[in-house]
């Protein structure tokens, strides 16, 4: 019996380290959102940088809400 809770241990680290670690790498990769526009020479970068920003909601912090519905700090 003993030797199952730490086989089943054993298997939920496992997967608990692999899965944290192929999303860290996809949020790694996915880059900067507005990152092509920063270094174009379009005249119209500028706007568009202000509208994808707008758009992405990239301007407002992320609100951070408890199970219980109240805001935390």
């Amino acid at each position: 019996m003993l030797a199952y809770v730490i086989r089943r241990l054993g298997i939920l680290f496992l997967i608990l380290f692999g899965s944290s670690f192929i999303l860290y790498n996809l949020a790694a990769i996915s880059g900067d959102p507005i990152g092509e526009l920063r270094f174009s020479d379009d005249p119209g970068a500028a706007q568009a940088i202000i509208d994808l920003t707008r758009q992405l909601r990239l301007d407002v912090p992320p609100r951070f809400v408890t199970s219980s519905g109240s805001k935390a700090l």
